[in-house]
């Protein structure tokens, strides 16, 4: 679906889109300036939204941003104090 929107509006060849599991990321510490989450956190629960926040925070660069809305709603305040 991410894929066809992406197309609809016009910026897919400027996309990648890469499946996997979102609490093992295939990607190495700190690749990332950035991380959206739309709705994530919010379904996620007990130890798995620990899990979550630590390897989001993981792949982000230090100092980076995340969408704040989706770490204040997961209770990431505490885990991004640890960092």
């Amino acid at each position: 679906m991410c894929e066809k929107n992406a197309d609809r509006e016009g910026v897919g060849s400027r996309c990648t889109f890469q499946h996997g599991d979102a609490n093992r990321l295939d990607f190495p510490d700190e690749s990332f300036d950035a991380v959206v989450s739309n709705y994530v956190y919010h379904n996620i629960i007990g130890a798995d939204k620990q899990k979550l926040l630590l390897e989001t925070l993981r792949v982000l660069k230090k100092g980076s941003a995340d969408d704040a809305g989706g770490f204040q709603a997961a209770g990431g305040k505490e885990v991004m104090q640890g960092r």
